[in-house]
């Protein structure tokens, strides 16, 4: 693996990562009152400014719901944009404001379980997917019961160091995608690792065909191996917008989930995101190329 070059923050490479960071603070600044008009119309110029991603989300859509006629996939579209945008509005405020506004914003349901699990000394594998609502959502729970949140680095290295600083406001540590043997440390020592293993990857980690929404997908068999290895209990959350915030609702952890394969794991985990998705999909992020099936000449996106 080549070594990733040092640049300083300062250098004109990292000018537009500086101002798009600024911008960012200026969002910050906003009244959360302000919030819904902001997000609308940041949704109509997000699906201007990268028409290439709109198209992605309409293709996603069509293979996801090809029962749907065109104009609620339209709709669903847009809609999906307006949870975007609500998310950088969320992130703004967790990146630059203190967090105490977390409290009344976000309402968790079902913490118990994951403090059973702590009080027992069970590590747990604590999993959801790609809401567009995750961001503000996964900091309000670490306020409330700490994890590790592992996650993907970012190709640019000012910004992926001030990415990891902001998590850090909130979390003991994070936990690089690719560093198994720091993620099995985390559940060997009785902790809560995060995941999201909802997106495409390659056969470097270690990727399986599955289905997902009915289609074919490359999946991560990793849970399952880290399931397997530390005996770690399995614990999905789900998340839903209501007026005013976000609904975080915690589930029982799964018993059955150390039975299974891997790839079996991998699958269920498939079946229970679309579930919690088809509840209301405008609050997936459908703006990643999900339905990559890994097979020779076969691109769906084309």
């Amino acid at each position: 693996m080549s070594k990733r070059i040092a640049v300083s923050p300062w250098s004109p490479r990292q000018w537009p990562t500086l101002l798009g960071l600024g911008f960012v603070w200026l969002l910050a600044q906003l009244p959360r009152r302000s919030w819904p008009a902001v997000s609308r119309c940041f949704a109509r110029g997000l699906q201007k400014l990268v028409p290439s991603r709109r198209g992605v989300v309409q293709r996603n859509l069509e293979l996801a719901f090809p029962a749907s006629d065109e104009q609620w996939r339209t709709d669903t579209n847009l809609k999906s944009y307006q949870a975007l945008a609500l998310s950088l509005l969320e992130t703004a405020q967790l990146w630059f404001k203190e967090p105490a506004w977390l409290d009344d914003y976000v309402q968790i349901e079902g913490l118990q379980h994951l403090r059973d699990c702590a009080a027992r000394g069970q590590a747990v594998m604590l999993v959801s997917c790609h809401y567009t609502s995750i961001e503000a959502a996964g900091a309000a729970l670490c306020r409330a019961a700490p994890f590790y949140p592992v996650y993907a680095a970012a190709k640019n290295q000012s910004f992926d160091r001030f990415q990891i600083d902001k998590r850090r406001r909130f979390a003991p540590d994070v936990v690089l995608r690719s560093d198994m043997r720091k993620a099995m440390r985390v559940l060997r020592s009785g902790q809560v690792l995060w995941l999201l293993p909802d997106q495409a990857v390659d056969s470097s980690h270690g990727s399986e065909p599955t289905q997902f929404f009915g289609q074919p997908v490359l999946s991560s068999t990793g849970p399952g191996r880290l399931l397997k290895r530390s005996g770690a209990s399995l614990v999905v959350f789900e998340l839903s917008r209501q007026p005013g915030g976000i609904l975080l609702t915690i589930n029982e952890p799964s018993n059955a989930a150390n039975e299974m394969s891997p790839v079996g794991l991998a699958q269920h985990l498939n079946d229970t995101f679309e579930s919690m998705i088809r509840a209301e999909p405008s609050e997936y992020f459908w703006h990643h190329k999900r339905f990559k099936s890994g097979q020779p000449g076969v691109n769906p996106y084309r």
